[in-house]
């Protein structure tokens, strides 16, 4: 069943897709979206805070440079906590399979932050 936050999850995983297409992207986030990517970590914790970007160029630049031919999508489906939504996502690049927690906050039908915690690779990934 689709709800505004699962669409709002699906517009991201368009834009990570499509990392040149800023159309995407802009139908995704908010001009002024802040992303808080946190360091890997095993599956229940969060890692350390390793970077905050904002705004559409920063948010377009750090997708491009993600490697190419990778597959994301949601693996539950989005619950709300207070004013936030979290997701598990899940992704596969090549035999690399992967995933973590994503936590927004909507403005509109788009999403204005974004929490990104990936899990920690295991040993025999």
């Amino acid at each position: 069943m689709h709800t505004p936050m699962t669409d709002a999850f699906d517009r991201w995983i368009e834009a990570i897709h499509h990392p040149d297409d800023e159309t995407r992207l802009r139908a995704a986030v908010t001009e002024t979206i802040v992303v808080r990517r946190h360091d890997p970590a095993p599956r229940g914790s969060v890692g350390a805070l390793g970077a905050t970007l904002e705004g559409i160029a920063n948010i377009g630049a750090w997708l491009r440079m993600a490697p190419p031919g990778g597959v994301f999508s949601l693996a539950t489906s989005p619950r709300a906590e207070g004013s936030s939504w979290h997701v598990e996502y899940g992704y596969r690049i090549e035999t690399l399979v992967n995933g973590g927690i994503w936590i927004a906050w909507l403005e509109g039908h788009r999403i204005a932050v974004l929490t990104h915690q990936p899990f920690a690779l295991l040993a025999s990934q």
